[in-house]
């Protein structure tokens, strides 16, 4: 996703997340309003958020990022986020978000569970460019439901290939 993006925390844009790593791509900051970006997104049952990474900011900046649980964000109280950072570069977020936050985040568990959420990302003083990379992962507990039908789909080819080559000298 890229382009103009909401500035309000009370109808942020809609975004539709799937498994793998998900780009938002924007522009924020600068004078006059400083152009907050605000995105909602759901993590659907069976998948969890495991990361938010913020690719190199041009230009690099000191950025605010806040994400909250639910289909909007409060823009006054930090105390209503799971989690707000103050970014001084790129990298991983999820990791200092998950402790709550600078101005007074409840916090949370990595990874994110089902669930909407609210994303909010802005500089203050200079027009920036950014990309966050929100990566989904399918629930762990799936994993031997994925691993039981590749191996059932590598035994059936196996036996065929066994099955095609018996009559080779």
């Amino acid at each position: 996703m890229s382009g103009d993006l909401s500035n309000l925390g009370s109808a942020p844009t809609a975004l539709d997340f799937s498994l793998g790593v998900n780009r938002v791509t924007g522009t924020m900051g600068g004078p006059p309003n400083s152009d907050p970006d605000i995105i909602s997104f759901t993590i659907q049952p069976g998948q969890f958020l495991t990361s938010i990474f913020l690719e190199p900011l041009a230009p690099a900046e000191r950025s605010f990022y806040a994400i909250a649980a639910g289909p909007t964000i409060n823009l006054t109280d930090g105390t209503t986020h799971l989690g707000n950072y103050l970014t001084y570069q790129f990298g991983e977020l999820i990791d200092e978000l998950s402790l709550g936050g600078e101005f007074g985040g409840t916090g949370f568990t990595v990874p994110l569970g089902a669930g909407t959420y609210t994303a909010w990302i802005q500089e203050i003083s200079t027009r920036t460019d950014y990309t966050l990379a929100y990566t989904v992962i399918p629930e762990p507990s799936a994993y031997p439901a994925l691993v039981g039908t590749f191996a059932l789909a590598a035994a059936l080819l196996l036996r065929r290939s066994r099955h095609r080559f018996q009559g080779c000298p």
